[in-house]
């Protein structure tokens, strides 16, 4: 039992002497990127095995796709990080979030299979050239004809996909010369991405008249990894509270989700991505912004009389005080009330027709060329930071009563299933599309809306832990923001977004719809855009009466909403440090936005107190 005691004992002084030479850092750094994507080589242009995707089209022809030129744009971001320190050794813990661009370039043709049919065989070109008088054309030739073919056919394609990462590094490292003023340095780890749900602005450009529903190639291709894991590399110096590096990093897991797509139009889709090998390396310069000691307590019985002094300072209790804060939304979850699943009890669909002139068959007739839109889910949530002004009253021990007025900016992508076309009816009065170069299409597409928020609130603070220079609190609070329409009709707006100008008589009549009486609105269920069905399938959904003047909007419009907050901050000195959770009570709009929650953290200065 003795040595039992006697062990343990020396145990907890050993921990104890070990953790009191720690010391901790905060700080922020500022990291320049550079990526290198490459793709597997596991086959040439026009070979089986190095094409992305195979489809048909509407004349049942195959058709391969081939990427074969990639690039990822990531070229500034400002991770903030914790770090560890004991004699030469430390252990880095990093976290930044990223903007991220990913481009694929490639080209697509049809398959051998179409030419073989179209411009015949290596035994038909052979006996066609012996009839013409060639009697020494061999394969060569051949290969030579078909490729002058394929070149007519030939058509580029490009996707660009940007989203956002959260990354989670950690990496132990290594100091040189630790008596030195300059301190070399190397470390290595790995570090975690994942990706924000909610966070992705994509396009597809691709033009060939045999391929009218885009939307199919969208489902199919390989968007970027959900989560991803790398291997880290750093070598650098270390000067007082200033440290500048280089990194490499290199890709080593990535996670993908299980698409879906339409198997009957997309007849292969390749298993290989262009993320498999993906390198980045860059420069960083970091500065500590605090630092802390552990250990290293004075006692009183280490003392001699003489030199001990009881300090009769003490920490002045504020009554009340003034600051600002700065809130950083780390994680965002916003809806609409038209989810787009089978779940859905909400739907809207909106049509815009004008009356045209097409030419079928020789003749010139009344057509009707169609405009129509169905709403989903929100795809891209861009909630800038939020400053506020703060003024908070202290009662009691440890309450604490505060109000804020702030500001922040929300724009978001609503995604939708667009159709373009022009409709003719024959002799027989059914309907039909008319083909022209880009009619009928069917593509995937996003209404971008934007607001100004201004954001009223009241907390109510709990003290949980009281120190001489730090203090920690709860806080719950509610508050009511104001929305201020920020109209994108005349914003020039990237590919693929509000490109259908029925999306700015949407825009010109948000709140206000009395006279907006062109645009018809569907609601009884999901639209089903289908080439292959008769134009009457989704035309006869949209009446002249039920239009956006009318239209009853899921639930009551309001320009305002309210909201609930719970969360954690922590004071230092002037300085606040929090974490909070906020959502919104009941529904946000009325009309698009359904609800949100957000987690953020906040940093905040407290300028005046008495």
């Amino acid at each position: 039992m003795k040595i039992k005691l006697l062990s343990l004992t020396l145990i907890i002084l050993i921990s104890g002497h070990v953790f009191s030479q720690w010391r901790i850092d905060f700080g922020v750094e500022a990291q320049i990127n550079q990526n290198k994507v490459k793709k597997w080589e596991l086959g040439s242009l026009y070979t089986p095995e190095g094409r992305t995707l195979s489809m048909l089209d509407v004349g049942g022809d195959t058709l391969d796709i081939f990427f074969n030129k990639f690039t990822m744009d990531n070229n500034f971001e400002i991770p903030i990080y914790f770090r560890l320190n004991r004699n030469r050794h430390f252990v880095d813990f990093k976290l930044s979030n990223s903007f991220n661009t990913l481009k694929m370039d490639g080209i697509a043709n049809y398959n051998h299979s179409y030419y073989e049919e179209n411009y015949g065989s290596y035994s038909d070109f052979e006996a066609q050239a012996l009839a013409d008088g060639f009697t020494n054309v061999d394969s060569s030739d051949y290969n030579a004809y078909i490729a002058a073919a394929r070149k007519d056919w030939e058509t580029d394609i490009s996707y660009v996909e940007s989203f956002q990462l959260l990354s989670l590094t950690i990496n132990y490292g290594y100091r040189f010369l630790p008596h030195k003023s300059i301190k070399p340095f190397v470390s290595g780890g790995f570090t975690v991405k994942g990706k924000y749900r909610k966070a992705n602005y994509d396009y597809l450009r691709f033009s060939n008249e045999y391929i009218q529903d885009l939307s199919k190639i969208n489902d199919a291709l390989n968007n970027f990894a959900e989560a991803s894991f790398y291997g880290n590399f750093v070598v650098g110096l270390e000067l007082y509270r200033f440290r500048l590096s280089a990194y490499f990093q290199s890709g080593i897991a990535f996670a993908f989700p299980v698409k879906t797509y339409d198997e009957s139009t997309i007849v292969y889709a390749s298993e290989y991505t262009a993320f498999d090998q993906l390198y980045s390396f860059g420069f960083n310069l970091g500065a500590d912004l605090f630092r802390q000691d552990f250990g290293k307590k004075v006692f009183k019985d280490n003392v001699t009389k003489d030199e001990f002094e009881v300090s009769k300072i003490e920490r002045k209790k504020d009554k009340w005080d003034f600051g600002v804060r700065f809130s950083r939304r780390g994680f965002n979850e916003l809806s609409t009330f038209y989810g787009g699943d089978s779940l859905a009890t909400n739907y809207l669909a909106v049509a815009k027709t004008d009356s045209v002139l097409v030419n079928v068959n020789g003749t010139l007739q009344e057509g009707q060329q169609f405009e129509v839109a169905s709403f989903g889910d929100i795809k891209r949530i861009g909630w800038s930071g939020q400053m506020d002004a703060y003024a908070s009253a202290y009662f009691g021990k440890r309450w604490l009563a505060q109000m804020s007025f702030g500001f922040s900016a929300l724009d978001f992508d609503v995604e939708t299933k667009e159709l373009t076309a022009t409709v003719a009816q024959d002799s027989s009065g059914n309907s039909f599309y008319v083909q022209t170069a880009g009619s009928p299409r069917v593509r995937s597409g996003v209404y971008r809306k934007a607001f100004n928020l201004y954001h009223l609130n009241t907390a109510l603070g709990y003290k949980v832990i009281d120190r001489d220079i730090f203090d920690l609190r709860l806080k719950f609070g509610t508050g009511i923001t104001f929305m201020a329409h920020r109209f994108q009709g005349l914003r020039e707006q990237p590919d693929g977004v509000n490109e259908l100008g029925l999306y700015e008589d949407i825009e010109g009549g948000y709140y206000w719809r009395g006279d907006e009486t062109d645009v018809m609105v569907y609601t009884d269920g999901p639209v089903q855009m289908d080439l292959n069905q008769s134009p009457d399938s989704v035309t006869t959904k949209f009446t002249p009466e039920k239009n956006l003047s009318n239209w009853s909007t899921p639930a009551t419009q309001r320009q305002a909403y309210t909201t609930v907050k719970l969360g954690i901050e922590a004071t230092i000195d002037r300085f606040s440090l929090g974490m909070s959770v906020e959502g919104a009570v009941k529904y946000m709009d009325g009309y698009m936005l359904s609800d949100f929650s957000s987690i953020y953290f906040s940093i905040g200065y407290k300028i005046w107190s008495r």
